[in-house]
């Protein structure tokens, strides 16, 4: 069998799994439209505090063209994270018009989280989402976990570094449905990729070749353009 390397989150470069990568697009990719063959774009909660509103409203028009292209498997990421506190209402405004951007193109949407698993609860409690959800580099617990997806079946959950860096999380990894399950690479290395998947199979004890398939079919259910 060959070895299929599904990468669902990816902001390094360069690009070495080109037919199994969804990139993240940088602040200067979305204003020039360098695209890849797998891409998803959006405005990062952290980049709000540097913006004004004419850059945001500049940004919204690319992710709008952006959101049309043949490439696009998803819109974000977004996102709500309280260690951000002053931006917290523009946080929220923001993720709200992202939802609304990934439902119009029917797109998954690729969440941020962090110290906001409350407010993402209270938000699902008021409306369902129509199109799936990707909590990426996911740190809740398997409490969270099972109310997340009690409340929006279709929420998918992405791991990476934080598989060799945090123990504690491996708990929550266990509880998460196989066919609920993505590993990425963020901010590392691509090369650090095949790392991820053998600490997983570790985690769920699965044979390498189980947790290839697995990941991949999630891969391709979940982006429709991959």
């Amino acid at each position: 069998m060959n070895q299929t390397w599904c990468d669902t989150h990816c902001h390094s470069r360069p690009i070495h799994f080109n037919q199994t990568t969804v990139v993240c697009l940088s602040h200067q990719e979305i204003l020039t439209h360098q695209v890849y063959k797998h891409f998803s774009a959006g405005i990062h909660p952290w980049w709000i505090s540097n913006l004004n509103i004419a850059d945001l409203d500049i940004l919204k028009n690319h992710l709008n063209t952006l959101a049309t292209s043949s490439g696009a498997c998803a819109i974000g990421e977004t996102g709500l994270d309280r260690l951000y506190k002053e931006t917290w209402d523009q946080q929220v405004e923001l993720f709200h018009w992202h939802w609304d951007l990934a439902e119009t193109h029917s797109l998954p949407l690729v969440i941020h989280k962090v110290r906001s698993g409350s407010d993402f609860l209270g938000l699902l409690k008021a409306k369902k989402p129509k199109t799936p959800w990707i909590f990426h580099d996911y740190h809740g617990t398997p409490e969270e976990v099972e109310s997340l997806i009690k409340l929006h079946s279709d929420c998918y959950f992405s791991f990476g570094v934080s598989l060799l860096k945090r123990e504690t999380l491996h708990e929550t990894v266990e509880s998460i449905p196989l066919a609920r399950l993505l590993i990425e690479t963020d901010e590392e290395s691509q090369l650090e990729l095949p790392r991820f998947y053998e600490k997983m199979t570790q985690i769920r004890r699965l044979s390498a070749q189980e947790l290839q398939h697995q990941i991949s079919t999630n891969f391709h259910l979940l982006f429709k353009n991959s």
